[in-house]
């Protein structure tokens, strides 16, 4: 059985987590052990077929990680037993918040394997930082549980 830990800056009602939800409940049901890791919670009133648990907790996780924000691979970074590790660039948050350079050149020139949502995204990431090693659109859930 696979392993993968998520980390998510905030579950709650949002768009983010509630696409991360259906797509880590696929997950679970073609036999991939998934543990969402979080920084912020809100109430969940969707159906989770997976463990939820405060970031703190990934630190010592041996599966896959993957993170989904510049904050949650700063996070990831401090994990020195992850199998692997990827930055899933949910979006260009570089491009909108107000970080130094030095803070954006951690999360994306390091150790951590960069995948784009889109193509678009792929190209801008390329240009910007460095190639990412896949494109996945909305996080397919047998795609990331073949990583």
């Amino acid at each position: 059985m696979r392993k993968i830990g998520i980390l998510v800056d905030k579950i709650g009602r949002t768009q983010k987590f509630y696409t991360l939800c259906n797509a880590i409940n696929k997950m679970v049901d073609i036999n991939t052990e998934v543990i969402l890791f979080f920084l912020e919670m809100e109430s969940v009133t969707l159906p989770t077929k997976f463990s939820m648990m405060p970031a703190s907790k990934c630190l010592k996780y041996d599966g896959i990680l993957i993170s989904t924000c510049g904050e949650t691979t700063r996070v990831l970074h401090n994990n020195q037993n992850a199998k692997k590790k990827y930055h899933y660039v949910w979006d260009l948050d570089w491009s909108g918040i107000n970080k130094t350079f030095e803070e954006n050149r951690l999360v994306y020139t390091s150790d951590v394997d960069l995948i784009a949502r889109s193509q678009d995204h792929y190209e801008i990431i390329s240009n910007t930082w460095k190639e990412p090693c896949l494109v996945i659109g909305e996080l397919d859930g047998k795609t990331i549980s073949g990583l």
